[in-house]
């Protein structure tokens, strides 16, 4: 750009620019969002002049690895940053060329795609998987299992993905397909044998043969049945059962029978208790009662059965149940400390755990045994039932007891699955969950005596989230439920966007400012897990709490241009003020959009017109926007001016001049590289020029003294002006004499130059000539072919000689009558890329010179006065022989 300038600023025009050829018109192609990826072009310069210039891009995200190119022939490497993308769809922009080629635009579009593969982003919905998997279901495994596959549109749901996440850790990955499938309605059409499922049919069938054992031995028990009416066979057998420690049915009969008939058999009343089955609810006999209730200690396989019965049968008014209140209570505190449930222990926490009694350590405890269900299945393939919370990355798997157990479900949406014994994971199991327990009012104690429970806390978070943050104290509930380990991406996602959206609130009603502990949450956001909507939600936050660093920092990361003007005014005018470290290219490319909205902030402004590069075009708008505010322009004007000179710019031009020009100080260089171009734009190509420029002009020629020092194309352009005047003033005359002395000392001739001759006096070779005169465009040498009629019939070529750069010029004599036809052109053409005629004007010169005397002969040739012939010829020859006698006369002389 220096050279150029340099050039200009010396009057020298190059006439040859490069000839820009791009390998592609635009860059587009398809991006992985979360990646950064490399693209290419090359530019030539076809007709071999050295290219030179600078490439800007309008996106931060979109960058030329090398900004400044030069040569015949560059490569331009373009880096395009997708990190932080992955909720939009493209990306498109341009680039700007700024070269001495010229300023042209490169458009770019860029499709990004998800980070899951081409396969799990075609997947739009549950259906689109199923019929992936009819298609090939081996394939389909394979997606399912790969960590991509949770990037897919469809799975972006929290349950989808809870069922998903609890599936994929079963052992069969075919069996988990399926019965993801199902789970979500889309149960898949399954063609010839399924082996996978052989595994859970054998355990079956051994369920089933089991039944057939337990038949056999109840038969047997029949038998013995029949004998109890011997008491001394029953005390027999209840002595053996005891010894043998048998706690059956059948021993349970036995136990019974003995008691009744008033036996005294040591630990009796043990081995009754431990046999009693789990659904006897009869009374007991009153002896057992009155022999535990005197013991100091009872055994602990006793306690269960013995006080789930008295709290079953007895009223708290009954000697019987104050007999046992005291033991009882303390036995339900042990075993809620030991975090035990089954359906006896839940009467036994409903009859004995009052809300006074819930300490710190009850409370810690206590929950799960509130929310505690009863999951019981009758199918026997499955050992394990898995709990899938779908606000948790971790899962819970308890082991079934004869097909039931008790398991903790805080939230009515957890997912359950089961798990068979070779580690398939299966959904569709018939089954029932029961509540074993339900206690509003211990539940609100043991929150308000532990507030700390981690899955308290989260259902409390759960039911603000549902229904939106009303106060601080709610804010406070959700900051610290998204702060917690183990919280799932999707939930925690979706409690910033609660969050965000209580502080979007705020602002509504007017209350800008967060505390200091919001603020340093709202920090921790990770701007990279939210949706686009929240990604901005945030932006505007931050800017509010005047985190403008972090703010600036995600507009960047995730390509966020459109954000409210007063926001943007708001972060950009601290920023361009405080003079942050950020490049300051990239914050000029978020000023231009706030400038682009109709912004007036002259605080922006102002570092636009300090720092911006990019397009001609651009920057002007920039400019005058800045003239009209009254802001300082000195910088933009300068380097406007520059660039527009490098590149050939025409539009606006003679505006940013006069504004450059106006200023008090401005480089001299810049000034007369301008005037250089507007001559040649006159004077090579012509344009129209504004009359106060030759006025300017005129005043730089005649402060030089010495004519040679200043430029042909300053002179060339001044007298050409001059020759279409009316009249000029006698300084401008005395000035045209000095100038055409040096344009003509110079041979610069050309087809004007005779027009001058109303003003000054010119030598005859000029006057006594017709001018045929061509500009061309340096790329090829024009050939000029000539007739003159009426002698000529055909065209010859006639010589065409290289005036002032590319303009070729033939003076031609032409007599009176005579007519002078041309064509001229270029390579190997056959259409002439210019055609003319000359004229040979009635003007005389009447200096009585020989081409004068000429004319008027030919012209009494076609008269009918003889005599005026007569005495033209006789003029002719008198001139003639006075050349003749002086020339020969000096030649004497020197001989």
């Amino acid at each position: 750009m220096k050279e150029r300038i340099n050039k200009l600023a010396r009057g020298i025009v190059d006439m040859i620019s490069p000839e820009l050829k791009m390998s592609k018109d635009r860059f587009e192609g398809t991006l992985s969002a979360g990646e950064i990826s490399k693209f290419d072009m090359v530019l030539t310069s076809e007709n071999g002049v050295q290219l030179k210039g600078l490439i800007y891009s309008d996106n931060p995200k979109v960058t030329v690895l090398k900004s400044a190119f030069g040569g015949v022939r560059t490569r331009i490497f373009l880096s395009v940053d997708a990190r932080g993308l992955e909720s939009r769809k493209k990306l498109e922009g341009k680039l700007t060329v700024v070269s001495n080629a010229g300023e042209l635009e490169i458009p770019y579009v860029f499709y990004l795609k998800s980070r899951a593969g081409d396969e799990e982003a075609a997947l739009d919905s549950a259906a689109d998987f199923r019929r992936l998997f009819e298609e090939d279901e081996e394939h389909a495994i394979r997606v399912f299992d790969t960590d991509d596959f949770r990037h897919a549109f469809f799975m972006q749901d929290s349950r989808t993905r809870a069922i998903y996440d609890g599936l994929r850790h079963g052992k069969n990955k075919r069996i988990a397909v399926i019965e993801f499938l199902k789970a979500l309605h889309e149960a898949p059409e399954l063609s010839g044998h399924n082996p996978e499922f052989t595994d859970t049919a054998v355990m079956a069938k051994a369920a089933a043969g089991s039944l057939t054992e337990d038949a056999g031995e109840g038969q047997n028990n029949i038998k013995v049945a029949a004998d109890l009416k011997n008491a001394a066979l029953v005390e027999a057998l209840a002595d053996q059962y005891i010894k043998e420690e048998r706690v059956d049915r059948e021993a349970f009969r036995v136990y019974s029978k003995a008691i009744s008939n008033g036996s005294r058999i040591t630990r009796l009343y043990e081995y009754y208790l431990y046999a009693l089955p789990e659904e006897y609810t009869d009374p007991l006999p009153r002896e057992v009662y009155l022999y535990f209730a005197f013991e100091n200690s009872i055994d602990d396989k006793v306690k269960l059965p013995l006080f789930y019965n008295v709290l079953l049968n007895f009223s708290a008014d009954t000697d019987i149940y104050q007999r046992f209140e005291r033991k009882i209570q303390e036995y339900a505190i042990d075993e809620l400390l030991h975090s035990r449930i089954n359906d006896r222990l839940a009467l036994i926490y409903d009859r004995m755990i009052f809300a006074e009694m819930v300490d710190e350590h009850i409370a810690e405890v206590l929950p799960a045994i509130l929310y505690a269900c009863k999951i019981r299945t009758e199918d026997r393939r499955v050992t394990s039932v898995v709990v899938k919370y779908q606000e948790l990355d971790k899962e819970e798997i308890f082991r079934l007891r004869d097909g039931a157990q008790y398991v903790p479900l805080y939230f009515d949406n957890a997912v359950i699955l089961f798990q068979d014994s070779f580690g398939n994971r299966l959904m569709d199991i018939a089954y029932e969950k029961t509540r074993v327990m339900h206690k509003p009012e211990l539940e609100e104690r043991c929150f308000t005596v532990y507030p700390e429970h981690p899955m308290l806390k989260l259902a409390y978070a759960r039911e603000i989230a549902k229904n939106g943050i009303k106060n601080e104290r709610e804010l406070l509930a959700i900051e610290e439920a998204a702060s917690t380990a183990g919280i799932s991406p999707l939930y925690r996602s979706w409690l910033y966007t609660v969050i965000l959206r209580y502080y979007e609130g705020l602002n509504g009603n007017g209350k800008d400012e967060l505390n200091e502990p919001d603020i340093a949450f709202l920090k921790t956001i990770p701007s990279e897990n939210l949706t686009d909507m929240d990604q901005r939600a945030l932006v505007r936050a931050l800017i509010r709490t005047k985190q403008y660093a972090l703010a600036f920092h995600d507009m960047i990361l995730h390509d966020i241009r459109d954000l409210d003007r007063k926001y943007l005014e708001r972060l950009l005018g601290y920023m361009v003020l405080n003079k942050t470290q950020e490049d300051a290219g990239v914050l000029t490319l978020f000023c231009m959009d706030l400038f682009n909205s109709g912004s007036k902030n002259a605080d922006v402004l102002q570092y636009l017109l300090e720092n911006y590069n990019g397009s001609s075009r651009e920057m002007l708008q920039v400019l005058k926007r800045g003239t009209q505010l009254t802001l300082d322009i000195a910088s933009m004007a300068e380097r406007l001016l520059a660039q527009m000179l490098f590149s050939r710019s025409d539009e606006g031009m003679d505006y940013v001049y006069e504004r450059y020009s106006e200023l008090p100080k401005h480089s001299e260089l810049l000034v007369r590289a301008y005037v250089t171009r507007k001559c040649a734009e006159y004077f090579i190509y012509g344009k129209g020029i504004e009359e106060k420029f030759f006025g300017k002009l005129f005043r730089d020629i005649h402060a030089v003294n010495i004519k040679d020092r200043v430029p042909v194309i300053h002179l060339l352009a001044l007298t050409k002006h001059m020759s279409l005047e009316k009249s000029l003033t006698p300084e401008e005359t005395m000035e045209l004499r000095e100038i055409m002395d040096v344009l003509l000392r110079k041979k610069l001739i050309f087809a004007y130059t005779k027009k001058l001759s109303k003003f000054i006096t010119l030598p005859d070779y000029v006057m006594d000539r017709y001018y045929i005169e061509y500009t061309g465009d340096g790329k090829a040498k024009p050939e000029l072919k000539v007739r003159v009629l009426p002698d000529d019939k055909e065209f010859h070529p006639q010589e065409f000689t290289r005036v002032y750069l590319d303009t070729f010029v033939c003076p031609m004599v032409l007599f009176s009558g005579e007519r002078a036809e041309y064509e001229i052109y270029l390579g190997e053409s056959k259409k002439p890329v210019k055609t003319g005629v000359l004229e040979a004007g009635e003007a005389r010169n009447n200096r009585g010179d020989t081409y004068d005397i000429l004319n008027d002969m030919s012209d009494k040739l076609s008269g009918t006065n003889d005599n005026e012939l007569k005495n033209a010829m006789l003029r002719y020859v008198r001139n003639e022989s006075v050349i003749d006698e002086l020339f020969a006369g000096k030649g004497s002389r020197n001989a």
